[in-house]
C-alpha cells in the first residue's frame, strides 16, 4: 500500500503568525526609532515606522525561503556526493 506523501513546496514561506509579528516589530522599532531621532515629529515616525515594518516583513520572509531553498540545494549536493563516493 502506498501513501500519498506529499512533499513541501519550498516556494511557499513557512513562517507562522509569530514570525511576522517578530519581524513586523522590528522593522517598526527600528524604523520609528530613526525617524523620531532626527525629525522629533510623533505622527512622522509612526507612519515610517508602520512602513519599514511591512517592507520588513516581506523582506524577511522572501529571506527566509531563499535561505530554506539554499540549506535545500546544500543536502542535495553533498546527496550527490555521498553517491558518487560510495560508487
Amino acid at each position: 500500500m502506498a501513501k500519498n506523501i506529499k512533499a513541501p513546496d519550498y516556494r511557499k514561506s513557512s513562517s507562522t503568525i509569530a514570525d511576522f509579528i517578530l519581524a513586523f516589530t522590528v522593522g517598526f522599532i527600528a524604523g520609528f526609532s530613526i525617524l523620531f531621532i532626527f525629525y522629533k515629529i510623533i505622527f512622522l515616525a509612526i507612519i515610517g515606522g508602520l512602513i519599514t515594518g511591512v517592507i520588513n516583513v516581506i523582506v524577511s520572509t522572501y529571506t527566509a525561503m531563499n535561505k530554506r531553498k539554499s540549506k535545500l540545494r546544500i543536502q542535495f549536493y553533498e546527496l550527490l556526493e555521498a553517491m558518487s563516493v560510495s560508487m
